[in-house]
């Protein structure tokens, strides 16, 4: 005879192993295994690296994939936010192009491709690529797919730490100079933080190291 099953996959595109057994009430047997592959019938592969760094001009890259018998004309998009307020920051990263034209077929995969310019003073971008396919007088969805990430911004700075003993036995005014930071020549140096730490018992800190 024959059987059918039916089921509900879970939000996740991937390949499905089936593995079935019958039996008959007298024992005869078989068993069969099948695959299932869930997908959609036009889907996104992003290229994105890993982190972006502060000051880098770099191009995001996504393919696009047509997974049906035909021909898909649209226009991906890329969009970048903040994660943390979900705000947009298109304009910060340069991303005067977010729209890009893409055709599709069976077996030929599009690129499209978006040059952004990384600022400084964020320490996360959020990515999003969509890209949806267009057909008919009226410009009609068929349809579309996308795909989110978060991505880490690294400065492109290196943070040094100075420091100096400053001690006093009696009272009286002393003047204490950080040479190395007075002294740089440096054109892109920037000041972080100052510290100040006071003890009336200065051999905590041989206890502590």
């Amino acid at each position: 005879g024959s059987v059918v099953l039916r089921f509900k996959a879970p939000d996740a595109l991937t390949r499905w192993n089936i593995l079935g057994l019958a039996h008959t009430k007298d024992l005869a047997t078989l068993h069969f295994t099948k695959e299932a592959v869930t997908r959609k019938p036009l889907m996104v592969f992003p290229n994105l690296p890993r982190f972006l760094r502060a000051g880098d001009r770099i191009t995001l890259q996504a393919k696009i994939n047509l997974m049906v018998e035909g021909r898909a004309e649209g226009v991906a998009r890329l969009e970048l936010f903040d994660p943390f307020t979900l705000k947009p920051v298109d304009k910060a990263f340069a991303n005067t192009l977010s729209e890009q034209v893409f055709i599709a077929s069976k077996g030929e995969s599009a690129v499209a491709e978006w040059t952004i310019t990384v600022p400084e003073g964020m320490d996360a971008c959020g990515v999003r690529i969509t890209a949806a396919s267009k057909s008919g007088p009226h410009s009609t969805v068929v349809a579309s797919d996308g795909e989110q990430h978060v991505l880490p911004v690294l400065a492109d700075r290196v943070l040094v730490t100075e420091s100096l003993p400053l001690w006093t036995s009696k009272a009286g005014t002393k003047t204490f100079t950080l040479e190395k930071l007075k002294s740089t020549s440096s054109s892109t140096l920037r000041h972080q933080s100052l510290l100040l730490e006071y003890s009336a018992n200065p051999a905590w800190y041989a206890v502590q190291a």
